[in-house]
């Protein structure tokens, strides 16, 4: 039952606004200098009247200096294709998919691959997502809420007459592989999920690699939206998993 996670890195995003705010402004002042060009107005020059040689000599007209509007006009122009430049190799590098964004951009702690391994790493077993958690990722408060909820029910069969309810006590030391839970069970689990997932963003702690996927929470919109099933129907197996603490 397995972030998100998005289409773009923050730092990218920061980089590429700053890039088209450099584009638009070196487009901006080659424009202006180019209609300061365009809108120059020159004075036809009448021919002077003979000087008298008792005249005091003249200077020659000032004509009009351009050279410093073309060099303006270069500037521009040589700011605005750096600016593409850059924005074009920003935009156009590889980005993670959407399965590596999640645990591509953070530190992962992990608990191993068996209940000794993680309680030899300081891992805590969640029986509300059945999942060996990192302290880092732990969050105790939310568990003991979601076991105050009811006298939940673990079954190690399926069938409703087979199956023999296992004690509270022997699921919580987290050694059953898999046990099998009500669908009531199943859609509580849903919602709590969603909750530790706020809670953790609000509170900015680290998210699992199992919460924090994509696939679990379309998983849940999938589940909370079934309606052909009791809720106490017997339909539903949990697997025991060793989720990464994905930690900033």
């Amino acid at each position: 039952m397995p972030r998100v996670f998005v289409n773009r890195s923050r730092t990218t995003r920061y980089l590429v606004d700053k890039l088209e705010s450099v584009f638009q402004v070196g487009c901006s002042c080659s424009l202006s200098y180019l209609q300061a060009i365009m809108a120059h107005t020159y004075t036809r020059l009448e021919s002077a009247p003979p000087a008298s040689p008792s005249s005091a000599p003249r200077s020659a007209p000032s004509r009009p200096k351009t050279g410093r509007y073309w060099r303006f006009i270069a500037f521009g122009t040589f700011t605005s294709l750096l600016a593409i430049s850059f924005f074009v190799a920003a935009t156009t590098q590889p980005r993670p998919t959407q399965q590596d964004d999640f645990t591509s951009l953070t530190k992962p702690h992990r608990c191993g691959n068996s209940s000794d391994d993680a309680r030899a790493l300081g891992c805590h077993f969640d029986i509300m997502s059945f999942t060996w958690s990192h302290p880092r990722c732990f969050d105790k408060k939310l568990m003991d809420e979601f076991l105050s909820l009811k006298n939940w029910t673990w079954w190690d069969e399926t069938d409703q007459n087979d199956g023999k309810p296992v004690p509270f006590k022997e699921v919580s030391l987290g050694q059953h592989t898999r046990l099998y839970v009500s669908w009531e069970y199943h859609i509580t689990h849903c919602t709590f999920m969603w909750k530790k997932m706020h809670r953790a963003v609000l509170a900015g702690r680290p998210l699992d690699s199992y919460v924090g996927r994509i696939e679990h929470t379309m998983h849940c919109t999938k589940t909370l939206l079934e309606r052909n099933w009791a809720l106490d129907d017997r339909n539903t197996i949990i697997r025991m998993k060793f989720p990464e603490c994905m930690d900033s």
